[in-house]
Parts: structure tokens; C-alpha cells; sequence
């Protein structure tokens, strides 16, 4: 079990690595992927992915 959610912390950290950042100007994300507001740039974070403003 442990195991398993460890593979799968593993994978939402791989997916929210792999999410487009793109500067609040151009604040339109690629299909498929929603806009994640940080303040001084936007996060796109694809779908059934857990994206978080980090710093």
C-alpha cells in the first residue's frame, strides 16, 4: 500500500514538473490544461493533476 502511494506521489509531482509556466501577459494555456493564478505568473496545470504555486 505504501508502495503504491508512493508511485503515485511520485507521478503527481512528475505531472505538476512537466506543467507549463507561461508569464500572466499571455495568460492563455495550451488544450487541455487550466490556469493556476500565482500572483506574478500563471500555471498551466493539465487535468486530474495536482499543480500548486511552489516557492
Amino acid at each position: 500500500m505504501r508502495k503504491k502511494l508512493v508511485v503515485l506521489i511520485l507521478a503527481l509531482a512528475a505531472t505538476a514538473a512537466a506543467s507549463v509556466i507561461s508569464p500572466a501577459a499571455a495568460a492563455t494555456c495550451p488544450k487541455n490544461t487550466r490556469p493556476i493564478d500565482c500572483g506574478t505568473f500563471v500555471l498551466c496545470c493539465p487535468f486530474n493533476a495536482f499543480c500548486f504555486c511552489g516557492g
